[in-house]
């Protein structure tokens, strides 16, 4: 007996040491991978300005000297990554990077606190579906404050599988200080705490949820009363609340739902469209079935979430980093009773309610994925995912033929849709979709226009797309859809959100544009779908004093009329003439094609057709790659 203890310890160790090594190699190719796919791919327009707006909180205090947006912890961890770095384009990628290490040590130690719930391999499956998803992949780096919100949260969900209440709210309350969407965590632990309390209507399950909230509290009440006594109380509320409220009230993306869960199932099916079959798990259990409790929070959690992410208005595909924490711990949860019960004699099962009630569920489910692939429009090739309803039902009731052959191939059938439907396709097409998120044209466009502000001038791009150097046009800073729609009509809706911690201005006209710009030392603009979108009266002037000069660049090129006596020019440097009549400024005579030094000021102009005066800059020909010579503005962000 003691041989076969032994046996048995060895045999278990061994296990252990193979799913560790597994996780580690996991691990380590997500990291690879990440730090890849952080140098290949464009960053979008919201890295760029979470990259500027983290600047600030070197050099100032929140809710004092600036407006933050959202809750401020996670700026400051975002500083942690670069404290001694000067705000570049290197920068970013020493900040993308060091997420993508943070999010491998959390996924690694993580996966080891959930193996002491669930098995080693629906760990490690649950873990790979995660890894490989486009939603990770990516959004995971995204210079964002967000997910490290998000994954405090992921050890708080941990937290309650151990009964530790109180510490479990108070990292839901550390994650409010860095996102105020956390608030979906607080309200799904409060669900599935109320549910415990129903089951038990105990003492201790009441004294779980005051824990729970107390935690919770206690961090966020600390957090507001130190800022209101470095700042102003009112500020702070503001911001806090009020404003988020505001931003999460906005109705403008509304339409473009449909779109966004589109794409969002589209390219992760298995993580959305296998939830209904999750929830089968809560009904039907066996013998010796010690994970119940622990799935039976993650589920729960799990859909108290998607429950306020569905009707939320803007449900863009990074929004989803808030399901990381519970599509890992939820899906290890699922697969760990999904391989017990189909290993499981039918007769060893015990239904928690009705069995018919528990196979019509699962038919429900097979005619929701239906629904949902016919709705989006889902390639066919995801119907394979119905195979696995199908076999839990055989499972469940049983037939002498069907389940002799089943029982024989029943672990082959599970793992055809879980590796195609879960990992190779998905891959498949993000490659595809990866291959046209190249950063080449972005990144030398960037190095391009710091080349082109050595001389402390400015730019407009409607993005902040150089981290070390603010637009100067209010209205122009961070060309979001409302900001763009409120030039276009500045409806008191829009106007509630044109926010300052947004770097909006509730003033901002064309007209006040037009003037901020022909009084600013802006040099050039930076093409992209954000300026492509200006209101035509904006358009029309950015076009009449910017010409092309390189890739998505315009550079100041300003279009006179004969009846310009008087110009003014606002950089000094050398011009080309471009125009089909000779022209005289200050009563020298310049030809078409002709160059002049000109310097900045006035002069006395005289023509007898239009003209213009094109600046030409002083730059190395190594910034002007002749591949992106032409305007390819879609490829900016």
């Amino acid at each position: 007996m003691n041989l076969l203890n032994q046996f048995a310890a060895c045999r278990g160790r061994s296990l252990e040491n193979r799913s560790i090594l597994i996780l580690f190699t996991l691990c380590c190719f997500y990291c690879f991978f990440a730090f890849f796919f952080n140098e290949y791919a464009r960053l979008s327009p919201d890295e760029f300005w979470f990259a500027h707006a983290q600047v600030q909180f070197k050099f100032g205090l929140p809710y004092r000297d600036f407006a933050p947006y959202k809750t401020v912890l996670g700026y400051y961890l975002l500083n942690l990554m670069s404290l001694s770095a000067e705000p570049t384009f290197a920068t970013l990628m020493l900040i993308k990077h060091g997420l993508a290490m943070i999010n491998t040590i959390v996924l690694f130690f993580g996966a080891l606190w959930l193996m002491r719930f669930f098995k080693s391999i629906a760990v490690l499956l649950s873990l790979g579906l995660l890894m490989s998803s486009e939603l990770f992949l990516n959004y995971a780096t995204n210079i964002r404050v967000d997910l490290f919100g998000f994954w405090f949260c992921f050890f708080a969900v941990m937290l309650l599988f151990e009964q530790r209440y109180l510490l479990s709210g108070v990292l839901i309350g550390i994650g409010f200080t860095i996102t105020q969407k956390v608030i979906w965590y607080l309200f799904a632990g409060n669900i599935t705490l109320l549910f415990l309390f129903l089951h038990h209507r105990s003492a201790f399950s009441f004294n779980a949820i005051f824990k729970f909230n107390i935690g919770t509290a206690f961090v966020i009440l600390s957090y507001l009363i130190i800022w209101c006594w470095l700042a102003d109380f009112n500020t702070v509320v503001q911001s806090v609340f009020f404003e988020a409220s505001a931003m999460y009230h906005l109705a403008w993306y509304a339409g473009a739902r449909y779109l966004f869960w589109s794409h969002i199932i589209y390219f992760n099916p298995i993580l959305f469209l296998l939830l209904p079959v999750t929830l089968i798990s809560l009904f039907v259990t066996f013998k010796m079935d010690s994970a119940y409790r622990y799935r039976f929070i993650a589920i729960s959690m799990m859909f108290s979430i998607l429950v306020c992410l569905i009707p939320y208005n803007q449900i863009f595909p990074y929004y989803m980093q808030v399901a990381f924490p519970v599509f890992f711990i939820s899906y290890a949860a699922f697969f760990d009773w999904l391989f017990a019960v189909v290993a499981e004699q039918q007769k060893n099962l015990f239904f928690l309610t009705q069995k018919t009630w528990v196979t019509s569920t699962l038919l429900l489910s097979n005619l929701l994925m239906i629904v949902l692939l016919i709705f989006f429009k889902i390639p066919l090739f995801y119907f394979l995912l119905l195979s696995l309803p199908v076999i839990l039902y055989f499972v469940f009731r049983p037939s002498k033929i069907l389940n002799t052959a089943l029982i024989k191939v029943r672990y082959f059938i599970l793992s055809i849709p879980i590796l195609f439907v879960g990992f190779i396709y998905p891959l498949i097409i993000f490659t595809q979709q990866a291959l046209r998120q190249t950063g080449q044209y972005q990144r030398a466009h960037i190095f391009a226009a710091e080349a082109l502000l050595k001389d402390k001038t400015d730019y407009i791009a409607g993005v902040d797309l150089l981290p070390s150097r603010s637009q100067p046009i209010n209205g122009l800073k961070h060309l979001m859809g409302p900001a763009i729609d409120f030039l276009y009509q500045p409806t008191p809706s829009l106007r509630a959100v044109m926010l300052p911690s947004l770097d909006q201005d509730q003033l901002a006209t064309v007209d006040s544009i037009k003037d901020a710009i022909a009084t600013s030392q802006v040099k050039f603009y930076i093409n992209n779908y954000r300026m492509m979108a200006l209101p035509p009266h904006l358009k029309i002037y950015l076009q009449a004093n910017y010409q092309h000069f390189w890739g998505s660049i315009y550079l100041y090129a300003p279009q006179f009329s004969p009846q310009n006596s008087d110009i003014f020019i606002k950089f000094s440097g050398k011009y080309r003439i471009d125009s089909y009549r000779d022209v005289y400024l200050n009563g020298m005579q310049l030809t078409n094609g002709e160059t002049t030094y000109l310097s900045q000021g006035h002069y006395r102009a005289n023509s007898k057709g239009d003209y213009r005066l094109v600046l030409i800059p002083t730059i190395e020909n190594r910034y002007l790659l002749k591949k992106f010579s032409h305007d390819q503005w879609q490829l900016i962000i």
